[in-house]
């Protein structure tokens, strides 16, 4: 693919994106956000019940994509050694010790799936922590480079038995944060009658290889430095930072009817507008702009910024509406520049 050109870049996600939904049905607007964050080289967490396609998903995209695929299941006993080797007893009855998948395929992994990442202990979360954060690894004296690795985790907000909350260094990691929903009724009669959908090898045949890690790396380089964004939506971008940082100044109140404590704990970081600035350039690239539009900003606010907002203990259970709420209060506060 000859990088260089924006509108080959935008079919190539346009075909990456129809040969998801052929295989995925019903979650077409987390496959549109999926593929932003992919060409952002950005990770994501994709939160849902089960049993809604996600492993799926991500062993389709890691196809497109000409990628190795590890997956590591999230486990409370699991340790950060499960994840970086794999140890065995010699010949003589010594331990061995080799690498694991991650660090074995290395330069060659495309999507790493951690499935149900609120079951691995703090301890073992910082590894893929440092890994998403710096795409290496330490092992030992030596530095192990995972340079096009995409990691995707999972999360079951049903799950609440032996998990442990993702502290906030590592929400803040991923790019996005998707809500993976149910099909709609056409959609899932579809995918209950037809036997296709019943069996993995035959769902993921038809998947053909549309680009390589290395030339997905270029044309996420290419999107950042090639499509515009006015100085008036980038102060536009930084109210909406600020105000969720100060709401006050912008008249919008954090404290609910039943509670007049705050439940606003810490706004969006410097990183989460650095992010919502590359989200919203891909967008763009991919609607087919050279240049970013309001609407490009407003369509991946909420999947950019929501986990980056924290609140108080007391407001836990409530947090994706309060969240909600307090973004679509934000952009009613907040005028839009024209253009949108």
């Amino acid at each position: 693919m000859a990088i260089d050109d924006l509108e080959l870049i935008k079919d190539t996600a346009s075909c990456i994106k129809k040969s998801l939904k052929e295989v995925v049905l019903g979650i077409d607007k987390t496959i549109d956000l999926l593929v932003i964050a992919l060409f952002s080289r950005g990770h994501c967490l994709l939160e849902g019940p089960p049993g809604q396609a996600k492993t799926t998903l991500c062993l389709a995209l890691s196809r497109v994509i000409k990628g190795k695929f590890i997956r590591f299941q999230g486990m409370p006993d699991a340790l950060p050694s499960d994840i970086l080797y794999e140890i065995y007893i010699g010949e003589n009855g010594s331990l061995l010790f080799q690498k694991g998948p991650l660090l074995h395929y290395a330069e060659n992994v495309g999507v790493v799936l951690i499935d149900e990442i609120n079951r691995f202990q703090g301890k073992t979360q910082a590894v893929f922590l440092q890994a998403m954060q710096e795409r290496i690894v330490s092992l030992g004296r030596e530095t192990i480079c995972l340079p096009h690795a995409l990691f995707v985790a999972t999360r079951n907000p049903l799950e609440k038995h032996e998990t442990y909350e993702l502290p906030p260094a590592q929400r803040d990691r991923f790019f996005m944060e998707i809500e993976v929903g149910y099909p709609d009724t056409e959609q899932e009669e579809r995918i209950l009658k037809e036997s296709l959908f019943h069996t993995m090898e035959r769902l993921l045949s038809p998947i053909k290889s549309l680009i390589s890690l290395e030339e997905l790396s270029l044309a996420a380089e290419r999107i950042q430095e090639e499509i515009k964004i006015s100085d008036t939506l980038i102060r536009y971008a930084y109210a909406i930072i600020r105000a969720t940082r100060n709401p006050s100044e912008f008249d919008i109140s954090t404290t609910t009817k039943e509670d007049e404590r705050s439940w606003l704990k810490a706004g969006i970081s410097s990183r989460g507008g650095i992010k919502l600035i590359e989200a919203a350039k891909t967008a763009a690239c991919l609607r087919g702009s050279p240049v970013v539009v309001p609407y490009d900003i407003h369509s991946i606010m909420h999947e950019v910024l929501a986990h980056r907002i924290f609140v108080e203990s007391f407001a836990e259970s409530e947090r994706s509406v309060l969240v909600r709420e307090f973004l679509q209060k934000i952009r009613q506060q907040i005028t839009t520049p024209s253009g949108d």
